[in-house]
């Protein structure tokens, strides 16, 4: 399965742009993060901020491996298991790059 990806808003200076995604997981979480690559669309990312909207998961972003990773709300340090339902799970991301 996939990620849900919204595309709410995009703009650029100069060389530098910025998108804003709404991005909702899915049913079948895979160890390590959910691929982030396609909705970039070339978009080399400087900069990430993910914005939880409910309090299922924490998200943050890899940035070595371009991944949204979910952890545990109460436990940061321990990410959600392989295959874990988290279609409830509901995020923002920002990204500013070039």
């Amino acid at each position: 399965m996939a990620l849900t990806v919204t595309t709410h808003a995009e703009a650029s200076i100069g060389n530098v742009r910025m998108k804003i995604f709404a991005v909702t997981f899915d049913s079948s979480y895979p160890t390590g993060g959910e691929s982030f690559t396609n909705p970039l669309g070339g978009l080399v990312p400087l900069f990430v901020v993910v914005q939880n909207d409910n309090r299922a998961a924490k998200v943050v972003w890899d940035y070595t491996n371009k991944k949204l990773v979910a952890l545990h709300p109460l436990d940061n340090a321990n990410e959600y298991a392989n295959t874990s339902d988290l279609s409830n799970l509901k995020v923002r991301v920002l990204v500013i790059g070039i």
